[in-house]
């Protein structure tokens, strides 16, 4: 069984189970309405967020993002990167232990969104800039933008057209000029387009700005890029500030924590039994 089939069983187990939700939701495809048993019905899209945080995030400014169109997908990776990252953001104290994973020194959150827009592309009119899933700003001043996958098969790449290189054109080759943090080689419009996702990533890479790539080891095509981008693009200076968080790992690690504090720790076992019950 695949990785993203294995998933997909334990989603379906926990809406059933956990959920108690056994109608399918509707998946549209070439203009016919499929049932899928791993997608929520319209009335139950809320509770893709976990109950200890729902009634909060729905209520903050935090929710004043544009869903995913497949946001109702209980494998929906925006929905699961916020339910990963909202204890870190109500809980006081608990932040310390994300810097501590990704070997960073501890500091206070200034602001945290979601869905955020590249503050370092310049778009012309119509486009579109990098939306990073998660973002933190520390009182410092140190940014982090976050990338989540899930069940995706692969970060993506784009063709190599008029429109896309126009983009590179305009866009992203004056962020890749005297770019200390990439390596040569990969500054090219052929390069850039043909690891576009990942590279429209990095470039927000700078002294302060850091990169975190958080996704699942299992999902070998998504962990494998990740890693032979750290490798390859990355120049030495670059992989100071850029981080991969592997989910299962650093779940495995904030459960082995002393936290004094068991609703926490229960939450984080509700969000492993919901999206790795099968994987880890």
């Amino acid at each position: 069984m695949s990785y993203k089939d294995s998933i997909l069983e334990g989603l379906i187990d926990y809406k059933k189970n956990e959920m108690e939700i056994e109608d399918p939701g509707i998946f549209r495809y070439r203009g016919r309405n499929l049932k899928k048993d791993h997608i929520l019905p319209q009335e139950f899209i809320s509770p893709n967020i976990l109950e200890k945080y729902r009634e909060s995030f729905y209520a903050s400014k935090l929710s004043s993002i544009n869903f995913h169109r497949y946001f109702h997908h209980l494998n929906s990776s925006q929905a699961m990167c916020i339910n990963l990252f909202l204890p870190f953001i109500f809980e006081k104290g608990l932040l310390k232990y994300l810097f501590s994973y990704l070997n960073l020194p501890a500091e206070k959150m200034d602001k945290a969104e979601f869905e955020k827009k590249s503050d370092v592309e310049i778009m012309g009119r119509g486009g579109r800039k990098t939306n990073f899933d998660f973002f933190i700003q520390t009182k410092i001043g140190n940014k982090f933008y976050f990338e989540i996958k899930y069940t995706e098969n692969g970060f993506a790449s784009t063709h190599i057209d008029e429109k896309h290189i126009k983009k590179f054109s305009n866009t992203y080759s004056s962020l890749l000029t005297d770019n200390m943090y990439i390596n040569e080689e990969y500054k090219s419009m052929d390069s850039f387009l043909s690891n576009y996702q990942i590279m429209r990533n990095l470039v927000h890479i700078a002294e302060k700005r850091y990169v975190i790539f958080v996704i699942p080891k299992q999902n070998k095509k998504v962990y494998n890029q990740a890693t032979e981008a750290e490798r390859n693009i990355l120049s030495a200076t670059g992989k100071k500030y850029f981080k991969i968080l592997t989910i299962e790992e650093f779940l495995n690690y904030i459960l082995n924590l002393d936290l004094n504090n068991s609703l926490i720790t229960e939450y984080f076992m509700e969000f492993k039994k919901k999206y790795f019950s099968r994987s880890v």
